[in-house]
């Protein structure tokens, strides 16, 4: 106990905590959406305009379905559109508001996309190769006010949420660079998801009815937002939670994740304990379950190993007395170092290996080492920062 302490205490502590109010900024000037051409995906806003223009809201999910067959689509073509509203659509919306600004392909396979919107914001999303099957990371925000010590991007700060289009297109411009269709989805890049609940949600359903991937294919991670946990159990069943806990204790993880003053992990348990629940049954019409490999109703608890911080076996045992009873699936994750000024270092691979040993031995936990993806071409975990190869675009 005493080493652990001491271990904790190594955190410098004459960086004060990132705490950014909702409107900062460190990227030049917030984004106001509502000064954008609406993007075609973006579904709320196109149900709007056909319910304003006397047809019927159903139809948008058919004019976006052809926008994703083809781009060039006429949408006097489209069946059930009225002639006004095929008219106005092209003068109300931009088709696909955002353009491939710069890709990257790691040595390993993975694929970093820098997307460029309309009012010249940047985000980043990564396709992950695992097989045959190729995963998305997609980004909610332009930047993150989060401050997380071991991330990259929350030294951009915050410009502004991503409209559910926005978010949308990534994935509709990652089918376009990917060799294989894209089956699955998490929100692991830039910003905090949950902080965007509404885009977030819009786009779930999106994802779902236009390019066919299933809600259990999809994964939302949050530094724990509790009322949106709650919420998201209810309003998108089926689609898996990741928590980035991180610290086994309150103390220790206020010093690698300052938000966390918010909730403090008693709070959150009980937020996971009960998604869990609300999860259990979740995936097929008759309440029966299914989907995948994933133990039903589990929660993802994403946990970055840092060298002389979190790495140590109190540190495992502390985190496998928290979480030994839940319904929970641990990552491991070795920090990849960021230029952020936390001074942060990897673990020895021997520590997340008896890390891993303690939770799996001793309290019973299902635990992965995550291995790394995109690192060289800062695309794996904490590295999304919008950051130029020194070759240029």
């Amino acid at each position: 106990m005493t080493i652990a302490r001491a271990r904790n205490d190594a955190i410098p502590s004459s960086r004060p905590p990132i705490t950014m109010p909702e409107s900062s900024s460190r990227s030049g000037r917030h984004r106001d959406l509502c000064s954008l051409r609406k993007p075609l995906l973006d579904t709320p806003a196109l149900e709007d305009f056909l319910g304003d223009v006397g047809s019927s809201r159903l139809h948008a999910v058919t004019i976006q379905k052809a926008l994703v067959a083809d781009v060039d689509f006429d949408p006097s073509q489209v069946p059930g559109v009225s002639k006004r509203a095929a008219a106005l659509l092209d003068k109300v919306f931009v088709r696909i508001s955002s353009t491939v600004a710069m890709k990257q392909v790691s040595s390993d396979g993975t694929t970093k996309i820098l997307l460029r919107l309309q009012d010249g914001k940047e985000v980043e999303s990564v396709i992950i190769p695992t097989g045959d099957r190729r995963t998305l990371c997609v980004s909610s925000q332009v930047g993150c006010r989060m401050g997380c010590r071991f991330c990259a991007t929350g030294t951009l700060g915050l410009s502004g949420n991503l409209s559910s289009g926005e978010i949308l297109e990534q994935l509709w411009h990652a089918n376009r660079v990917s060799d294989k269709r894209i089956g699955n989805v998490v929100f692991m890049g830039m910003g905090e998801p949950l902080e965007n609940y509404d885009a977030v949600l819009a786009a779930i359903k999106g994802m779902n009815r236009l390019f066919a991937v299933p809600q259990r294919c999809i994964t939302v991670s949050t530094v724990g937002v509790v009322p949106k946990i709650r919420a998201l159990a209810h309003d998108a069943s089926g689609v898996k939670l990741a928590l980035s806990l991180h610290a086994p204790t309150q103390e220790l993880r206020e010093k690698i994740v300052p938000s966390a003053k918010a909730w403090s992990i008693q709070e959150l348990m009980l937020a996971l304990d009960e998604y869990a629940q609300a999860n259990l049954c979740a995936g097929r019409p008759d309440g029966s379950g299914g989907g995948g490999g994933r133990k039903k109703g589990s929660v993802m608890i994403e946990y970055v190993v840092i060298k002389d911080i979190n790495d140590t076996s109190d540190c495992a045992h502390k985190l496998g007395e928290l979480l030994g009873n839940r319904k929970v699936v641990v990552n491991l994750i070795p920090y990849n170092v960021v230029d952020n000024g936390s001074n942060f270092e990897p673990p020895l691979e021997s520590s997340v290996t008896r890390m891993v040993a303690i939770l799996k031995d001793v309290y019973g936990i299902r635990v992965y080492h995550r291995r790394h993806h995109g690192r060289d071409i800062d695309a794996a975990c904490g590295q999304l920062a919008k950051k130029k190869p020194s070759w240029g675009a």
